[in-house]
């Protein structure tokens, strides 16, 4: 998944920029930071005024290259004026952002963060552009500062939780995407990043809530393989057979046949391994398409069924698996064990033979049955 960790790369459609950009717009033309030295022509900021509400347009339709172009244009002509000019610069930092032109948007970006130095905003797109520059330390100095400024802002907070993470810095992330979730009042964006966190933090079973929200609001492949490992790795082995059952077993991968399986053996209630085992039985071309050539398949029904005591059933299904892997030693380990319930010695000592030629360091009785490696 797993799962919206920040990358350099993901910048561009990240819904935090836009967020960004729509509260950097917000006040359209910024106060002047100081008196204006001199006369100053009412044309030059009425032209500056008409442009920086053109190139926050032109943001705000999405489209940053024409609002590169617009903000490039205002800047030859009003740049220099000492109300207009730095706001000028700062939109233009704002739209070469948005374009994906970090290295160019930089110095725009620090010199509207000089000027607005208390402005959680400005210092938030100035670390985006960091991190898209792969300068990662500075980037979080920029995100701590913009979180300081702006503690109740939960886009903030959750953007700040992402990039620890991305750095490891599990129980300060951890911190952050609560406090996040909890501003915001457990708002979707936060699902994943927390179930990240929760899986890096070897914590499977807090994550499942999480995921299953993601699997239910977008469900995709990636999503519900996450899911079924988190709830694997939780133990959550009802859950695993309730969410594989919800498929079409005519279109069930194989992974989550094998999952299946297995869970069922740890429930020891086994519907699905004695339905295989009866197609086996009864036709065994009519097993399923996925696990057809499967080894490890047919050797976790075979481990199931010995576990069930139900040999003929687990002699074909071991059987199954040895032909698939005929060098396998734990399938013909599994066979011995079948053979000598069945009573068939000599079967079970020829096979026991075969094991020992397999694997040489194995003692001179067979062991109990083994699962899959």
């Amino acid at each position: 998944m797993i799962l919206d960790i920040i990358t350099s790369r993901g910048w561009r459609q990240c819904e935090g920029l836009r967020r960004a950009l729509a509260l950097a717009l917000a006040g359209a033309v910024l106060a002047a930071a100081g008196p204006v030295r001199g006369a100053v022509r009412e044309d030059v900021h009425a032209t500056a005024r008409a442009g920086l509400a053109r190139v926050d347009s032109l943001l705000q339709a999405g489209v940053p290259t024409a609002a590169v172009a617009e903000a490039r244009r205002l800047s030859a002509r009003v740049g220099d004026d000492p109300v207009y000019g730095w706001q000028v610069t700062g939109r233009l930092g704002l739209a070469l952002l948005a374009s994906g032109e970090a290295a160019a948007a930089l110095p725009h970006l620090e010199d509207i963060v000089r000027h607005l130095p208390r402005d959680a905003v400005h210092h938030r797109n100035l670390g985006a552009a960091l991190l898209q520059l792969d300068r990662r330390g500075r980037a979080l100095s920029e995100y701590q500062v913009a979180v300081e400024l702006d503690p109740a802002d939960p886009e903030l907070r959750r953007e700040y939780g992402q990039m620890l993470l991305a750095f490891r810095d599990l129980r300060r992330a951890g911190r952050e995407l609560h406090t996040a979730r909890e501003l915001c009042g457990g708002c979707p964006a936060t699902d994943e990043p927390l179930a990240s966190y929760h899986l890096l933090a070897g914590e499977p079973a807090a994550a499942v809530p999480y995921l299953q929200r993601i699997q239910a609001r977008n469900p995709s492949p990636e999503h519900r393989r996450t899911l079924l490992a988190a709830l694997v790795a939780a133990g959550q082995d009802s859950a695993v057979v309730a969410l594989i059952g919800t498929g079409e077993a005519e279109r069930r991968p194989a992974d989550e046949w094998r999952l299946l399986v297995e869970a069922e053996g740890r429930l020891a209630d086994l519907p699905t391994t004695r339905e295989v085992a009866a197609g086996l039985a009864a036709n065994p071309e009519r097993v399923p398409r996925a696990v057809a050539g499967d080894d490890r398949f047919w050797g976790t029904v075979a481990l199931n069924l010995i576990g069930a005591a139900a040999w003929d059933d687990a002699l074909r299904a071991v059987d199954r698996a040895i032909a698939l892997a005929p060098d396998a030693v734990v399938h013909r380990n599994n066979r011995v064990v079948v053979l000598t319930a069945l009573g068939r010695h000599d079967e079970a000592r020829a096979e026991w033979e075969r094991v020992r030629r397999l694997d040489p360091t194995r003692a001179e009785n067979p062991p109990p049955p083994k699962e899959n490696p």
